[in-house]
């Protein structure tokens, strides 16, 4: 989870099932996120499409699902429980609101860190890309390395791929492929620290 620690992004926030607690004590326990505009008066509810039932929720989901629906905030959920369709699918409704429920959520739910990596760069989370065709061009004549694309960056002609072991970082090769020169983060800073002289690709 310290991986998480390091990629907080500014246009979506994190919410962790709170059975998971234990794994990422550094975070804010969700049984006291409050906001003073919550409306707890109206309870949150979950679609189960694999069991086709409903289910009420607890757990600072009342308050994300508020901030979702009032605020436009977006939110990704990490949680130990695989959900379909990566999603948590959320509405309000109370006996005393003849009018809810009014809209259902759909919030991308991901139950490992690779997952969430592979949405977050497909959704463009990260500024860097290797997608960006005025800085890399994709080679075609390499084969794939570790099932990734390898990618050339013009200005340097060293060559980059994404490791998708972990998917929360970049391999790094000189022209020759021949020399590896380190790791990028998602944000394309390079760690020259972490060479590996044992690492080479095949150009």
């Amino acid at each position: 989870m310290n991986e998480l620690r390091e990629k907080r992004y500014r246009t979506v926030k994190y919410w962790f099932n709170v059975n998971d607690r234990e794994q990422i004590c550094y975070l804010r326990d969700t049984n006291y996120i409050n906001h003073s505009n919550t409306d707890y008066n109206l309870t949150c509810y979950s679609w189960d499409i694999e069991q086709c039932g409903i289910c009420p929720e607890y757990d600072g989901l009342e308050h994300l699902l508020w901030r979702s629906i009032n605020e436009g905030t977006q939110f990704v959920c990490i949680d130990s429980c695989r959900h379909c369709n990566n999603r948590l699918v959320l509405f309000q409704d109370a006996q005393h609101e003849a009018d809810y429920p009014q809209e259902f959520v759909k919030i991308p739910c991901f139950h490992t860190i690779a997952d969430l990596m592979g949405y977050a760069q497909e959704q463009g989370v990260f500024l860097f890309s290797l997608k960006n065709i005025s800085r890399f061009e994709k080679c075609t004549g390499i084969s794939p390395v570790q099932g990734a694309v390898v990618y050339r960056e013009k200005s340097t002609g060293h060559y980059w791929y994404m490791d998708m072991l972990h998917r929360n970082h970049y391999e790094v090769f000189d022209s020759t492929g021949k020399h590896h020169l380190g790791e990028a983060n998602m944000d394309g800073v390079l760690d020259e620290k972490k060479r590996d002289s044992d690492k080479k690709i095949n150009i």
